[in-house]
């Protein structure tokens, strides 16, 4: 229910990021109080206005949207999902190990590269910048600390954020 209700945003026309960090704040509460792993990773597609320099508006929406329609059926029906940006995603993945979440990030980048592939020039090459973070309440005391650890070096976000986390091409 919480990502159903997570995808109705009208004035981006896609997922909720004030939802999400609602969402966020509640699950930073119940992970304490109930000692579970909070997981929050993030995907950002950092060259998008470059590969798609020179195509029309139209089709810069739709690949937008496909991106958008590849997060959602790559992501479980338990992950929440938000996007800031037009094709930067948040994930917030609760009860679920590192290693489980470094899979699922896995296979999340996989599914988005083999989808788009098709809908990409040969020549195009889009940068998937990644950041995954688990929830640590000693450093996390807030939901915008925590989201801060977790982006993508260099994407921007509301606020004054760092990060040291990895790239990956395709």
């Amino acid at each position: 229910m919480s990502q159903e209700l997570s995808i109705i945003d009208a004035a981006t026309e896609g997922l909720s990021m004030p939802f999400f960090m609602t969402v966020l704040d509640r699950e930073i509460e119940n992970a304490v109080r109930n000692d579970y792993p909070l997981i929050l990773f993030t995907l950002a597609l950092s060259n998008l206005e470059e590969v798609t320099r020179g195509l029309h508006p139209q089709e810069v929406h739709r690949l937008t949207d496909l991106v958008s329609d590849l997060i959602l059926k790559a992501a479980r029906k338990s992950d929440i999902v938000a996007r800031w940006e037009a094709a930067s995603f948040a994930f917030l993945l609760t009860h679920t190990p590192l290693d489980k979440a470094r899979l699922a990030q896995e296979r999340i980048s996989h599914y988005l590269r083999k989808g788009l592939s098709a809908y990409l020039p040969d020549s195009a090459s889009l940068a998937v910048d990644l950041g995954l973070s688990q929830f640590d309440p000693a450093r996390d005391r807030t939901p915008e600390i925590f989201f801060a650890r977790a982006k993508p070096k260099d994407v921007s976000v509301p606020g004054e954020f760092s990060s040291d986390d990895g790239q990956d091409s395709f």
